[in-house]
């Protein structure tokens, strides 16, 4: 006979006598069977006790924290939460279409999908660049930077179709580019005048029957298991770890990132700020006095304020008055004029630091953003079990929930049976 004290211990712990003490344990968790709803919240890792089945929600609010004070000549880069995937290739940010000689081309990320009849003109040749064309490869391929003096491994993955159809990868420096087949790997050291490569994918025949396959371009002499590129949000538990992939998932957004390239319209105040006024400015910011609603890689953020006089010096703000005003203001009075101003923004953005805005949104969208989640003030991303869409396993017993990520999240929500 089975003993109720045994069944409840099997329940709590996963340690039983026997076989049949364990199965009742385990089902004693059941639908109707008395376990109890739990939830927490906190930073992670979070410690629960559960019954061994799934989480049944989380919420994962974002962060950001800039350590040191950033001035015009040494920018801070905020950290944010997420990790970057170990694939440096990206042919678009989002999913596009287009038609090139008569073949439809779909990409999202790093998959490719083919389909149509090539067209008089091209050959039997489709070159898939940047801009689904082929041509220099400095407009049209894609441009990945790179560290000299370190190994490279790329590798494609034919998902569904004929692979002979596919039949080259140039690769490497625009002086040497390699070819290979596609479906094999390729491992290489650059040299160290070299600090970035192109990728161009040149599809042979005539005919694509929906022909899809992906690429993988990862850092070191090992292939590594395919990830989409950009940003993940690695969850675990129970011995697992699983990834969210920011950019193939909705998220809530309530920060929204601005980057300057310096052709803006900006003007000078009588006081020496320079603003951009209403017809160019972000009319979604969260326009509120006295607060914090903004983060920038070359200049301190400041309170909204109502007018530019009262911006300090290197120090960037938002309006936050009432009415239909909209004005960003960068405090850069020692910038001679309009024309000096817009050079600094144009030589920075050249050079790969481009100055970097992030704001807090008036009101929050939903939608697939391959970024990190982030956080200013009391306004955070978030992402929920429900846009994610992954199942997140528990032990029977003692449980840690963590998110694997340089910056950990602000807060995380569980909720889970015990």
């Amino acid at each position: 006979m089975l003993s109720l004290y045994e069944i409840l211990k099997a329940r709590k712990t996963g340690i039983a006598p026997d076989m049949w003490t364990a199965l009742a344990g385990a089902n004693f968790g059941g639908a109707g069977s008395g376990a109890e709803t739990k939830e927490i919240t906190g930073i992670p890792p979070l410690s629960i006790r559960s019954n061994g089945t799934m989480l049944l929600d989380y919420l994962i609010s974002g962060n950001m924290t800039q350590t040191g004070t950033p001035t015009p000549t040494t920018p801070i880069q905020p950290s944010e939460c997420g990790e970057r995937t170990g694939n440096l290739v990206r042919f678009y940010q989002e999913e596009m279409q287009g038609n090139f000689y008569g073949v439809d081309i779909t990409v999202k990320n790093a998959e490719i999908t083919l389909n149509g009849t090539v067209s008089s003109g091209s050959g039997r040749w489709v070159e898939i660049g940047y801009k689904f064309g082929g041509g220099t490869e400095s407009t049209d391929n894609v441009v990945i930077p790179c560290e000299p003096e370190t190994s490279y491994t790329i590798t494609t993955e034919i998902l569904d179709g004929n692979s002979s159809e596919v039949r080259k990868i140039s690769f490497g420096a625009s002086s040497t580019l390699k070819t290979i087949n596609i479906g094999s790997s390729l491992t290489t050291m650059f040299n160290a005048d070299i600090n970035r490569i192109f990728i161009s994918l040149g599809v042979g025949g005539v005919v694509f029957n929906n022909l899809k396959f992906r690429v993988m371009f990862n850092k070191g002499s090992t292939a590594l298991p395919y990830e989409p590129y950009g940003y993940k949000i690695p969850i675990s538990s129970a011995n697992t770890t699983t990834p969210v992939y920011l950019g193939e998932v909705e998220t809530t957004r309530k920060i929204k990132k601005l980057v300057l390239t310096g052709q803006e319209n900006w003007q000078r105040t009588t006081n020496g700020a320079y603003y951009i006024g209403t017809d160019v400015c972000p009319n979604d910011y969260l326009k509120t006095l006295d607060k914090t609603i903004v983060v920038c890689t070359h200049y301190v953020a400041q309170k909204s304020v109502t007018d530019s006089s009262n911006v300090n010096d290197n120090c960037i703000s938002f309006f936050g008055g009432s009415g239909f005003t909209c004005e960003l203001y960068i405090a850069a009075r020692d910038v001679v004029d309009v024309e000096t101003f817009k050079s600094y923004l144009q030589q920075q953005y050249a050079a790969g630091t481009p100055v970097t805005v992030w704001y807090v949104l008036s009101e929050p969208t939903t939608g697939i953003v391959n970024e990190p989640l982030r956080k200013i003030g009391d306004h955070a991303d978030t992402i929920s079990y429900e846009q994610a869409g992954v199942q997140i396993p528990t032990n029977r017993g003692n449980t840690v929930i963590d998110v694997e990520t340089t910056l950990k999240p602000s807060e995380m929500y569980i909720k889970y049976q015990e």
